[in-house]
């Protein structure tokens, strides 16, 4: 799901929440290794 979103859908990865975290520092966090590895390379 977060593929097609990153790739078809008008997804910025470079928003942080209002505590300043990226999705990529909330998926390190919650230990979604697969969305970090994904996230890194894109």
């Amino acid at each position: 799901l977060l593929k097609l979103f990153v790739e078809y859908g008008n997804c910025d990865l470079f928003i942080s929440n209002r505590d300043g975290w990226l999705p990529l520092h909330i998926a390190a966090y919650l230990g979604y290794m697969d969305i970090v590895y994904y996230l890194l390379r894109y």
